[in-house]
């Protein structure tokens, strides 16, 4: 057996492999029985090991499926993880209260709020809700809805007062402050 561009000599290596008429392997040859079978195994290994490396082909990345109907609720549970959470810390207090109370808000939607503040104000507890209202610096006074939840600025300062109509219903109105 030879390699393009070396000769074969008819021999005993006839066999072994040639490169330049030098005897690169041959079974039963004295040059392999003594330094060389250790430098040609060597060689054939990283030969080897080089042709399983330049083979390799990388997999590609797993992507997670779409599903083939998209709506708004499977829009809603693909999350990009990379991306974390929007979170809105808030400091509020009652009209009648001194203390202001922290309040981080993740998710930043208008049912965590309502959840909230029936939570952790002790006039909001056993009521319903009907409706929460912002009334900015300048004097406007809005209804807030779940899409108007997501522009409350970070670190924003409320002072609350919640108005009960007669069929039992709360209204509460969040002032913004400037401390």
């Amino acid at each position: 057996m030879s390699i393009k561009g070396s000769t074969s000599y008819e021999s005993e290596e006839e066999d072994g492999v040639q490169i330049n008429g030098k005897p690169l392997w041959a079974p039963n040859s004295d040059h392999t029985k003594k330094r060389g079978k250790k430098r040609n195994s060597e060689h054939i290994s990283i030969d080897t090991e080089l042709e399983e490396l330049m083979s390799f082909e990388p997999k590609p990345p797993k992507y997670k499926s779409l599903p083939k109907v998209i709506s708004t609720n499977t829009i809603k549970s693909l999350k990009c993880s990379g991306l974390p959470e929007k979170v809105t810390l808030m400091f509020l207090r009652m009209d009648d209260e001194e203390v202001f109370l922290p309040v981080h808000l993740t998710p930043v939607t208008y049912n965590n709020l309502d959840n909230t503040l029936t939570t952790k104000f002790a006039a909001l507890k056993d009521k319903k809700i009907k409706r929460i209202m912002q009334k900015t610096k300048s004097g406007i006074t809005f209804v807030l809805d779940e899409s108007m939840v997501e522009y409350i600025e970070n670190r924003t300062v409320f002072v609350m007062d919640a108005q009960t109509d007669e069929e039992g219903l709360t209204s509460v109105t969040m002032r913004e402050q400037t401390i």
